[in-house]
């Protein structure tokens, strides 16, 4: 899928200025949920919309985000991501861009499986990181190309006048959690700190980063 900036989507966008100190600098969002997830099914690459229940988290996402500044979202190219992406979007007035490095881990012919019936294999693959599943990708590999996404969007965070939202999968969540924040990525496939649409997001303080869960984690029993 082609680049589009959001620059082009939002004519008013104005990629200008820095963040502020107690400002979020960015939002990281997990996807609604489609059915793979409500059935326990490995999704990584594999294309699928949100399910009925996706669809009314999306709504309350652009509830929470209607009176939120943002500037852009990013997303990947995956149905379930993107209709996430588009509605907080719609609801932020701003545009989305695409950038591949949101892609969720790429466990190839594992892609539709029960999680619980493959759940030694993937604990195999988490803790021999350079080990290659069949038709996919290792988790070194995936590790080291999330932390070179995040090195760049990070970025553009930085000379950011307002927030950007990074709108992706929970293996991506994963890394983004363990870089930022006090968690531990141990070898489970689904240990995302954030159920689907959950949000998290990052503030520049005068002591550093800090990540703040807002909603959706996985103890918030009401999201």
């Amino acid at each position: 899928m082609a680049y589009s900036p959001a620059s082009l989507l939002n004519p008013t966008a104005d990629f200008g200025g820095t963040p502020s100190i107690g400002s979020p600098l960015l939002y990281i969002v997990r996807h609604g949920q489609n059915d793979d997830d409500k059935n326990g099914r490995i999704r990584g690459l594999k294309d699928q919309p949100l399910n009925a229940q996706g669809e009314k988290q999306i709504e309350a996402l652009q509830e929470f985000f209607r009176d939120r500044p943002l500037l852009a979202v990013y997303t990947d190219d995956l149905s379930r991501t993107r209709a996430t992406a588009m509605a907080i979007a719609q609801a932020a007035n701003c545009g989305v861009d695409t950038d591949l490095g949101l892609r969720s881990w790429d466990l190839g012919k594992l892609e539709g499986k029960s999680i619980a019936a493959h759940k030694i294999e993937i604990q195999d693959f988490k803790t021999h990181k350079e080990k290659v599943p069949t038709g996919g990708e290792s988790w070194g590999e995936f590790e080291r190309s999330a932390h070179a996404t995040l090195d760049r969007l990070m970025q553009c965070a930085m000379s950011s006048s307002a927030p950007i939202a990074l709108v992706t999968h929970g293996s991506f969540i994963q890394i983004f959690f363990a870089r930022y924040g006090d968690f531990d990525l141990g070898i489970r496939y689904d240990s995302s700190p954030l159920e689907q649409a959950g949000v998290a997001a990052l503030y520049l303080t005068r002591e550093g980063m800090q990540l703040r869960t807002l909603r959706g984690g996985k103890d918030d029993l009401d999201e």
